[in-house]
């Protein structure tokens, strides 16, 4: 069955952190429960960290998704790109390692989609990526652990970039947004001067296909009146035969669209909704048909000092700013990101949706549901505490899970527990991912138990 993947993609500068969250969060998670039925799940070889597509799309695999931001780096005169990345398939195109999670590397990929573990790096199994849930990720210039793309190296107590960075993911099983996944990124520039010239984008390699492809590659696709609507830059993955040259068996298109962008002049307070962006050149999608490996070819594919044609074979793709913005210290600003998985002949319909729910508007077919809170955790006195949220059910259940998957313990929520406390007495030290079950709901956390 033929899918399309949609990249909506915004800058809302100069938002307050708080309000812009917490509005999106109500509109979005007020939509997190309809009375639809939810589609297929695929079950890891050790019968957890599930992953949940839509109908039709089992057979593929999204190869990484993540924030690169370009600009001056804090400790001396060079410009570099640092990737914000959980999700990350190659690293050689959404470094994982390139952002601080404290967090190993199979870890950093525990959101990350997948059919099997047998083509390339592919991790093989992950958390619930289409449930009900907000996940949350942080990366912190104040970190112990960065990676310096100038030396390929990891350094300690050196950021490249003084950003403080929050993702927000929101997915749902139920409903007409079952097919959607809106990431939020706050961006917080944490130094004591002013950030510029500052490029964004969101790059991701679109491998709609059999995950046990011998090769994939990517090519334009013709494909009626979408593909002449100037919104939508719609591409087409293939599998090939091994060492052959001939497509069979498509398997799936993907497509690029702006959800919303700045004012082309570079206000700070601008909220365009797709009707009012009609020559307005916020967003750029550019592509490379070459690995990009080091940070001078990352800053070049940032920058658009290298480009190769939108008519030329490539997996690495981006939704980048046309132009440099700037971050002064202690502004924030807010990058949203929706992926969207919707047949062909439903995806307009899939995208009108999300813009309704995205830009406050009347929903049809949703049913109003109470989206829970999100999930935290922290070691205490060796053992790991994790804050209950006040508005779960009596039949929640939270795990504690190691990044390979497999659970160590399971537990009950009490009624009007506050907490809860896992002993790792017995525990080596390491990182865990916290995982609480309520319903169709999904959250998880993440700690690090050191010696």
């Amino acid at each position: 069955m033929i899918r399309v993947l949609v990249i909506a993609l915004t800058f809302i500068l100069g938002l307050n952190e708080t309000l812009a969250l917490d509005s999106l969060r109500a509109r979005l998670s007020g939509r997190m429960r309809a009375a639809s039925d939810w589609q297929g799940r695929i079950t890891g070889p050790d019968g957890g960290f599930n992953v949940t597509w839509p109908d039709g799309s089992t057979a593929q695999y999204l190869f990484g998704a993540g924030l690169w931001v370009c600009g001056p780096s804090s400790h001396g005169p060079l410009t570099v790109v640092q990737a914000f990345n959980p999700l990350t398939g190659r690293s050689w195109m959404l470094p994982g390692t390139a952002a601080d999670t404290l967090l190993p590397d199979s870890q950093r990929r525990r959101l990350y989609a997948a059919r099997s573990g047998v083509h390339d790096d592919l991790p093989g199994r992950a958390e619930n990526l289409m449930a009900d849930a907000h996940s949350i990720v942080r990366f912190t210039a104040a970190s112990d652990r960065q990676f310096d793309p100038s030396s390929w190296t990891f350094v300690t107590g050196v950021s490249p970039l003084p950003l403080d960075i929050t993702q927000h993911t929101f997915s749902w099983i139920h409903g007409p947004l079952r097919d959607v996944i809106v990431i939020v990124y706050d961006v917080r520039n944490v130094g004591q001067s002013p950030l510029h010239p500052v490029t964004l984008g969101m790059a991701f390699d679109p491998d709609l296909v059999d995950a046990q492809a011998p090769t994939v590659d990517v090519h334009r696709n013709a494909m009626g009146q979408a593909e002449r609507d100037a919104a939508y830059r719609l591409v087409r993955a293939w599998k090939t035969q091994h060492n052959g040259t001939q497509p069979h068996d498509s398997l799936g298109h993907v497509g690029l669209v702006l959800l919303e962008g700045p004012a082309k002049d570079g206000s700070i307070d601008a909220f365009l909704p797709p009707d009012r962006q009609a020559g307005i050149h916020a967003i750029r999608y550019i592509r490379s048909s070459k690995d990009i490996l080091t940070n001078d070819q990352r800053v070049a594919f940032m920058t658009e000092k290298r480009r190769d044609s939108d008519t030329m074979f490539g997996d690495v793709r981006a939704v980048v700013s046309a132009a440099p913005v700037r971050l002064e210290a202690g502004q924030s600003m807010t990058f949203a990101v929706a992926l969207i998985f919707a047949e062909a002949a439903n995806m307009q319909h899939v995208a009108s949706t999300l813009y309704d729910a995205y830009y406050g508007g009347i929903t049809t077919d949703v049913v109003a549901g109470a989206g829970i809170s999100e999930l935290r955790a922290s070691v205490v006195d060796g053992d790991v505490v994790v804050d209950l949220p006040s508005d779960i059910s009596p039949d929640a259940v939270v795990e504690i899970v190691t990044v390979e998957g497999t659970v160590l313990e399971r537990r009950r929520v009490a009624p009007s527990a506050p907490s809860l406390t896992f002993s790792m007495t017995q525990r080596a030290a390491a990182a865990y991912v916290i995982r609480l079950t309520d319903g169709n709901t999904v959250l998880t956390t993440s700690v690090v138990v050191t010696p």
